[in-house]
């Protein structure tokens, strides 16, 4: 009767710690899609800045640098949580296009690349 009581307090410890890496994962992406929706309304000002400056012959102001400057900086942290998220997942990110791969995996499913082992 013992074992089976270790064995489901095993069980039971093992599920919690699984629920708590996926609501975790879960959090990571919903940061990751909040970020890309902010990349691209980034996109969308600057488009609108750059199609204004060309409308009126101006060079580029110092408002699509700093639109630039917030996009690179969102992709970083775009980055940055994908690598949290193949982390907990047991995955790796390819070098050469940042997609997330199964850890076992010898190339990229997206570009191809090989992975060093």
């Amino acid at each position: 009767m013992e074992k089976i009581l270790a064995d489901l307090k095993k069980t039971m410890n093992t599920a919690v710690k699984k629920s708590g890496e996926l609501l975790e994962v879960t959090k990571l992406k919903m940061a990751i899609a909040g970020t890309q929706n902010e990349v691209q309304a980034e996109f969308v000002k600057l488009g609108e800045l750059v199609y204004l400056m060309a409308k009126s012959d101006d060079k580029p102001s110092e408002d699509a640098e700093e639109i630039i400057a917030h996009i690179d900086t969102l992709k970083e942290k775009i980055s940055e949580l994908e690598a949290n998220v193949a982390e907990l997942t047991a995955k790796k990110i390819c070098a050469s296009c940042g997609k997330i791969c199964e850890e076992t995996a010898g190339f990229c499913s997206a570009c191809g690349a090989k992975f060093e082992a």
